[in-house]
């Protein structure tokens, strides 16, 4: 008995510790009021110390029911190391072309997750910053109740899934 207590106890901790993935960032910013105002930034920072390794981004919104459309734009703004900026402009399909919900909702309140970035790396060590900026041409845009970022380290790909 055991025994088998011990390989089910060492098989759990080899399955977690196999699955674990270093996480970089993983911040969700609450918008004030559920109005996300065309003034409000949200910053995120966070610290690259490896350029060697690969990574993948995402982008978590949490919102209402009650929001009025499909899509939310965002531009991101990334302050590099050196200082140097890039920007890019993002749609977000909240819900699919029949009205219903992507994500995960329990009530009237849905979380969904978009990959931004797969197995990019960063070119530069040191401390990074991502600005995001509701785009939808609104001042102010209503039943947003959460975004976050996530970067996590990519899990490694074998040769043989390589190709």
């Amino acid at each position: 008995m055991r025994l088998k207590l011990l390989i089910l106890l060492y098989s759990s901790i080899m399955l977690i510790s196999g699955c674990d993935r270093i996480e970089i960032l993983d911040k969700l910013v609450p918008i004030k009021n559920m109005s996300w105002n065309i003034q409000d930034t949200l910053v995120y920072d966070f610290e690259i110390k490896n350029t060697d390794l690969k990574y993948d981004m995402y982008l978590m919104v949490r919102h209402r029911d009650i929001y009025e459309f499909q899509n939310l734009y965002i531009k991101t703004l990334t302050k590099n190391p050196d200082l140097s900026i890039s920007a890019q402009t993002i749609s977000c399909n909240l819900c699919d072309d029949m009205g219903s919900w992507n994500g995960q909702c329990i009530g009237d309140v849905c979380f969904v997750s978009f990959k931004l970035n797969n197995r990019i790396k960063f070119l530069q060590k040191g401390i990074y910053q991502i600005k995001l900026v509701q785009e939808m041409r609104l001042t102010s845009v209503k039943g947003i109740m959460d975004i976050g970022l996530k970067i996590t380290q990519s899990p490694e790909i074998s040769s043989n899934e390589q190709n």
